[in-house]
């Protein structure tokens, strides 16, 4: 009995699931109506708001909400609504179920998870009304730092404008700034990437978003804006390890001008033998021979040449490449 009774609320949670997906409200009334346990009925209205707001139907996410009682569970059921509703820009559901969240530290979760599929997607105006009801001025900020990268990751340049200059901790803004630039970096949003590094007054954090991006567009082949990125590191130390780490990914996807061109930049024989081996060694395992050749042929040492050969003829016996 209690085998069927497990199958038959499944049952049910699905079809009420289905039919707030299509926006058919009659049906998820009535499915609804059938459920006796409140407990069930929550978990049940959660599913379902989820996917409602998803596609926009905002009657049904009204009704669904109002059916329960518990108000953890309301709070539960906005935050995953408004997550879906925000992911696809239906700004009405998100007004509507942000302010239905009492507890203000759920509120803030909220408006951070939603903030962050808003960003990703581009819908500005969901952005700045998400950051708007946050109090918390760490919290703001956590919601733009993970807001910003998602907007650069997908190339959104007047949300990222406008986020960065919302963040009052010059450290937290640095942090944006660095990881936002990885992901612009990888995408090739290049006026993002330059826009973020002018953010970052510290130098050693400049340094250190410059290495992160410049690894990120080596490996997707942005030969304009690794050499932007190396170009504004001062510290040779960093500059020859801005190198290495992305002439090491570049090497890995084949690209052999970004190879060539890191390494002379690179002025320590010892810090060039290391790339030479370390971007050998990613070469070879990938089959970019040409490019297993030319490093070789920088190494001066004789030992630091055996060890290079050494290291990629592992990596290329492992993947066959005869």
């Amino acid at each position: 009995m209690g085998q069927n009774q497990s199958r038959h609320k499944q049952a049910t949670t699905e079809n009420i699931t289905a039919a707030a997906r299509k926006g058919r409200f009659q049906d998820v009334k009535f499915l609804l109506s059938q459920i006796n346990d409140q407990s069930n009925r929550d978990t049940c209205c959660i599913k379902a708001a989820e996917n409602a707001a998803d596609n926009g139907h905002f009657e049904i996410v009204k009704f669904l909400l109002s059916q329960i009682n518990d108000q953890s569970n309301r709070d539960t059921c906005c935050i995953k609504a408004a997550e879906k509703a925000a992911c696809n820009g239906h700004f009405e559901i998100v007004k509507f179920l942000v302010p239905q969240i009492n507890d203000q530290s759920n509120r803030d979760t909220c408006c951070i998870k939603a903030a962050e599929n808003a960003a990703l997607r581009g819908h500005f105006e969901i952005v700045k009304f998400l950051l708007s009801q946050i109090n918390d001025q760490s919290n703001r900020d956590t919601c733009c730092i993970k807001a910003a990268e998602n907007a650069a990751d997908n190339g959104h340049f007047e949300i990222v404008k406008f986020l960065v200059p919302q963040i009052n901790d010059q450290s937290n803004r640095d942090t944006c700034c660095i990881k936002a630039a990885e992901k612009a970096a990888n995408n090739g949003h290049f006026e993002i990437v330059k826009f973020l590094l002018s953010q970052i007054n510290d130098q050693s954090n400049r340094d250190t978003c410059c290495i992160k991006a410049a690894e990120n567009a080596a490996l997707r082949g942005h030969f304009e804006i690794v050499k932007f990125l190396l170009s504004q590191i001062n510290d040779q130390s960093n500059r020859d390890t801005c190198c290495i780490k992305a002439a090491e990914n570049a090497a890995n996807n084949g690209h052999f001008e970004i190879v060539k061109f890191l390494l002379s930049q690179i002025n320590d024989q010892s810090n060039r033998d290391t790339c030479c081996i370390k971007a050998a060694e990613n070469a070879a395992l990938r089959g970019h021979f040409e490019i297993v050749k030319f490093l070789l042929s920088q190494i001066n040492d004789q030992s630091n040449r055996d060890t290079c050969c050494i290291k990629a003829a592992e990596k290329a016996a492992n993947n066959g490449h005869f």
